[in-house]
């Protein structure tokens, strides 16, 4: 028999505990731990009760409340004094004496209980914690919760956070612990007890004795070298975290250049301003509903018609540039009073790119640009069928023969990465665009700067 530990009320057959059958007979400051179910309270009622007077009074029901409310202080003092009493819920707390509901004031009612059952659970963060929790209960099935905002959580449902398992923990480190009522067999004491042990650990863990705070100006040889390490890690911490950070700005900045092979309308139009400043020229969007976008260099003016298609370049498309072109031209050979809202416009743009308003079209080579991101929504290695090219032979021979320059954004891409890698061949690159009549036969394979990755690193946040 274990003398150190009892079971009181409940009819559990474990035979190896004290059996306490009423708490007025029995002494519980001797024990270490108390396993306790609200039968044996019931019991004592009726016992006082009828001890007392033959029928049901309020002076009995006072009488049987007094005596209790002092077994459960009793209760508490036994945890005060670093015993551990568990508790178990969802056993029946009431019964009828002398036709009225009796309700046990019990040590339960610090729990605040609330009866209401269930079945699921939330795992708890501690292994050692759920390892337990999971060997007392393979099937939980509880039919309380515990309404207190008093001592710790120790099982929660899973949805609500509501209470179905919790403790306190007195000064001295006693603890009372209310537990679902195990009904399958024998009650596990020994892993009840184990449990018990777990959650002390875990608070012995987190106590730690502060040291007076002038006690830091004083350093022990191995404290004082491990705090000038940790000095240097910090400060290698910080340079690393700079370079990161500079890394994923520079990243970020790459990552919008995939604009040029993968978008349309405006996010297409500002990366293709961006990637033409990259190569030394001026540029800027065009006027509103008109030409897309202008650009500069030395004393050339680019009307660029940038646009985003699902398949290839349409005739449609040089066509639309050749009109910016018309409108480019009589916006030089307008005089100021003379222009209307759109060459007024065009006028404010071109003076933005340093176009002197005093000079004609006679002093300026004005020339289209087709800028195409074909095939937008195919991968890179969709992009290259022979059959369906990129600029056909019709669109060619517009391009051709109005003296355009025609390239998609992969194109367009391929000529920046090369400025980027090599500086100096940005003037040579921009005078690629300018120089050529028809569609730009080179940069025209992606790999030739673009790496195929089989994960998505380059997934931005």
């Amino acid at each position: 028999m274990i003398q150190d530990t009892a079971l009181i009320g409940g009819a559990n057959s474990e035979t190896d505990l004290i059996k306490i059958d009423y708490l007025s007979d029995y002494n519980i400051s001797e024990l270490d731990y108390i396993f306790w179910n609200s039968d044996s309270f019931l019991a004592e009622y009726s016992r006082i009760a009828s001890e007392s007077y033959s029928t049901y009074s309020h002076r009995a029901h006072s009488e049987m409340l007094e005596k209790t409310d002092k077994r459960t202080k009793e209760f508490v003092d036994f945890a005060n004094s670093g015993g551990n009493l568990i508790v178990f819920t969802g056993s029946n707390c009431e019964e009828k004496y002398g036709g009225e509901k009796i309700y046990s004031h019990t040590v339960l009612d610090m729990f605040n209980p609330e009866k209401k059952s269930g079945h699921k659970r939330k795992k708890s963060k501690i292994k050692e914690i759920e390892n337990i929790i999971s060997k007392l209960y393979n099937k939980l099935h509880y039919q309380t919760l515990l309404n207190t905002e008093r001592g710790f959580n120790l099982i929660e449902s899973p949805r609500s956070g509501d209470s179905i398992s919790r403790y306190y923990l007195s000064q001295n480190f006693g603890i009372i612990l209310a537990l679902p009522f195990i009904d399958s067999g024998e009650i596990p004491i020994q892993e009840i007890k184990n449990l018990i042990q777990e959650i002390r650990k875990q608070h012995n863990s987190e106590k730690t004795t502060q040291l007076p705070e002038w006690t830091s100006y004083y350093l022990l040889p191995l404290e004082l070298k491990k705090i000038e390490e940790n000095n240097i890690i910090e400060q290698e911490i910080q340079n690393l975290k700079k370079i990161h950070n500079d890394n994923q700005r520079i990243i970020s900045g790459e990552q919008t250049r995939k604009k040029l092979f993968s978008t349309y309308d405006k996010d297409f139009e500002s990366e293709v301003i961006a990637a033409f400043k990259e190569i030394g020229f001026d540029a800027l969007p065009g006027p509103e509903t008109h030409c897309d976008i202008l650009c500069r260099k030395d004393r050339t003016i680019l009307a660029v018609e940038a646009k985003g298609l699902k398949r290839n370049t349409k005739p449609g498309n040089p066509a639309q540039c050749r009109r910016w072109i018309a409108e480019v031209l009589s916006c030089l050979d307008q005089s100021k009073e003379e222009l209307d809202p759109t060459t007024q416009q065009y006028a404010e743009v071109l003076s933005k790119l340093g176009v002197d308003p005093s000079t004609s079209s006679d002093d300026w080579a004005v020339k289209g640009v087709v800028i195409i991101n074909t095939f937008r929504d195919n991968v890179l290695e969709e992009r290259q069928d022979p059959s369906e090219p990129s600029f056909n032979t019709k669109v060619c021979e517009i391009l051709e023969r109005d003296k355009m320059c025609g390239l998609t954004g992969v194109q367009l891409l391929n000529i920046v990465l090369e400025a980027q890698e090599t500086p100096r061949k940005k003037d040579e690159l921009s005078n690629l665009i300018i120089n050529t009549n028809g569609e730009l036969n080179s940069h025209t394979d992606w790999q030739t700067y673009i790496t195929k990755s089989n994960t998505n690193d380059g997934k931005q946040d």
